[in-house]
C-alpha cells in the first residue's frame, strides 16, 4: 500500500536538476496561458491577427524544446511512444492530414503544436517523479486559481469581461472558458494533492475552495460539473478499493441511482438547464452541432484538415450570420476531431486514453498512489469534459499535456506491475 506521506525530500542541487526545474516550470506557464495572454488582448474583446502573430511566439519555443528533449532522451522517449501505439497513430494522422487539408500551412502549424506538447507531455512524465510532478501541478493551479482572485480585487477591469450583456469573471486568462476549464483541471490536481498531501492540506483546501467560489462568477457550469462529478469519481474509486462481493453490491446500487437521475434529467430537462443558467439548445450548442454534422457529412473519412475548419473565412462568416456568434471551434472534441482527420482521429484518441483509464484503476486496487488516483481523477473526466467543450488533443493546449502524463503514468506503473508478476 502506497504511503500518503508525499512531503517534499530533501534532494542535492546540481546544474541538471536545476535546469531540468526552471525549464519544467517556465514552459508550463507558458503552456497554461495565464497572465501574459490576457495582457497581449488588454481591453479587445477578439485577438487581432497582429495579436495573435504575437501570441505565437510565446509557442514557438516548444518546438526546438521539444527537439531537444527527444534527441537527449531519445531511447527511452521512443520507447514510451512505441508502448502507445494509438498515440503513435493519432500523431501520424494529423501530420498525414496536411496533405488535403483545407489550409494546410494551418495544419501544420497545429499538428507541429500538438506534437511538441505531446513530447514534452512524455518528458514530463519520464524527467520527474510521478508524485514530484503532480506536486509541481498543483502548486502552479494553485497560484494561477490566487492570482484570478488578485486581478478581480485589483484590477476588475482586465479581469472581468462582458459576454451575452453580461459581466463575467475571466481571472488571468483571456475569456471566461479558459478560466472555466482552468477551474476543472486545478480541481483534480488540488484533490489529488490533498489526498496524497502533496502539498499541505490547508492550500490544497483553499484551492478547491476558490474553484467551487469562483466558478459562480465566471458563469461555467461546465467547471461546476466537472466539480460535482469530481466528488462522484473519488466515490467509484472508493468502490473499486472495496472487497468484490461489497463493490458489485454497491456499484449496482450506484447504476440504479444513476438511472433514476438520468429519467429525472430527461423529464424535467427544462427546469434543469433553467437551474444552471443555460437552455435546451447548451447555450447554442445543439445547432452548431448540427451543421458540424453536415460538414463531417461532406468528409467522413478524412475529414477537412486538422484543426482548420473554423478558420476558413467562409466558415467564420456563415456561424457568425447563421449562429449569431463567433464560432472557435466544434464545441466537442469527438465531433472536431472527426470535422478534422476524420473518423479515425476520434476513435483512435478515445481508445488512447479508455485504455490507459482501464490500467488506472487496476493500479489503483495494487498500488494507491497519487499517479493512479490523478489518472482515475482525470481521463474520465476529460473524456466526458469534451462532450460539451473541444480541447480533446487541441494545440497549445494544457489540458492534453495532463491527459497525456496520466496516460504515461498508468502505462509506467501497468508494466512495472507486469515485471514484479513475472519476475
Amino acid at each position: 500500500m502506497y504511503s500518503l506521506d508525499h512531503s517534499p525530500r530533501a534532494e542535492p542541487l546540481s546544474w541538471p536538476r536545476l535546469i531540468r526545474e526552471v525549464v519544467a516550470i517556465a514552459w508550463l506557464c507558458l503552456a497554461s496561458q495565464a497572465v501574459y495572454v490576457l495582457l497581449v488582448l488588454g481591453d479587445d474583446v477578439i485577438l487581432s491577427p497582429r495579436q495573435e502573430a504575437l501570441l505565437r511566439l510565446f509557442v514557438l519555443p516548444s518546438v526546438p524544446l521539444a527537439a531537444s528533449l527527444l534527441v537527449l532522451r531519445f531511447r527511452e522517449m521512443a520507447t514510451t511512444l512505441l508502448r502507445l501505439p494509438f498515440l503513435a497513430l493519432f500523431i501520424l494522422l494529423i501530420w498525414a492530414s496536411v496533405t488535403w487539408s483545407l489550409d494546410a500551412g494551418l495544419s501544420l502549424r497545429r499538428a507541429l503544436s500538438v506534437t511538441a506538447y505531446t513530447l514534452i507531455a512524455v518528458w514530463l512524465a519520464l524527467a520527474f517523479e510521478p508524485a514530484a510532478l503532480l506536486r509541481r501541478l498543483a502548486w502552479l493551479a494553485l497560484v494561477i486559481l490566487l492570482l484570478s482572485v488578485a486581478f478581480a480585487v485589483l484590477l476588475p477591469g482586465l479581469a472581468f469581461h462582458e459576454v451575452d450583456g453580461r459581466l463575467l469573471l475571466r481571472g488571468v486568462f483571456s475569456h471566461k472558458n479558459g478560466l472555466g476549464q482552468h477551474l476543472g483541471l486545478a480541481a483534480i490536481l488540488l484533490a489529488t494533492a490533498w489526498q496524497f498531501r502533496l502539498i499541505p492540506r490547508f492550500w490544497a483546501g483553499l484551492g478547491l475552495f476558490s474553484c467551487l467560489v469562483l466558478a459562480i462568477p465566471t458563469g461555467s457550469a461546465t467547471a461546476l460539473l466537472i466539480l460535482f462529478a469530481l466528488a462522484l469519481t473519488g466515490l467509484a474509486a472508493r468502490i473499486v478499493l472495496l472487497p468484490a462481493k461489497l463493490a458489485i453490491a454497491v456499484a449496482c446500487f450506484g447504476l440504479a441511482l444513476g438511472i433514476f437521475l438520468v429519467l429525472a434529467l430527461i423529464l424535467g430537462a427544462e427546469q434543469v438547464f433553467a437551474v444552471v443558467g443555460r437552455d435546451l439548445t447548451l447555450t447554442g450548442r445543439v445547432p452548431l452541432w448540427s451543421f458540424v454534422w453536415w460538414q463531417i457529412v461532406e468528409a467522413p473519412w478524412l475529414g477537412h484538415g486538422f484543426a482548420v475548419y473554423f478558420d476558413i473565412p467562409w466558415v467564420e462568416s456563415y456561424t457568425t450570420e447563421t449562429l449569431r456568434w463567433p464560432i472557435p471551434n466544434a464545441h466537442n472534441g469527438y465531433l472536431e476531431l472527426w470535422l478534422g482527420i476524420g473518423i479515425a482521429g476520434p476513435i483512435l484518441v478515445t481508445l488512447f486514453l479508455v485504455t490507459a483509464l482501464w490500467q488506472g484503476l487496476a493500479m489503483l486496487r495494487v498500488d494507491y498512489s497519487p499517479q493512479a488516483m490523478f489518472a482515475v481523477y482525470f481521463l474520465p473526466i476529460y473524456l466526458l469534459r469534451n462532450i460539451v467543450e473541444s480541447d480533446l488533443a487541441a494545440p497549445s493546449q494544457l489540458s492534453w499535456v495532463l491527459a497525456v502524463i496520466a496516460v504515461v503514468f498508468a502505462q509506467k506503473a501497468s508494466k512495472e506491475q507486469s515485471r514484479s508478476r513475472n519476475g
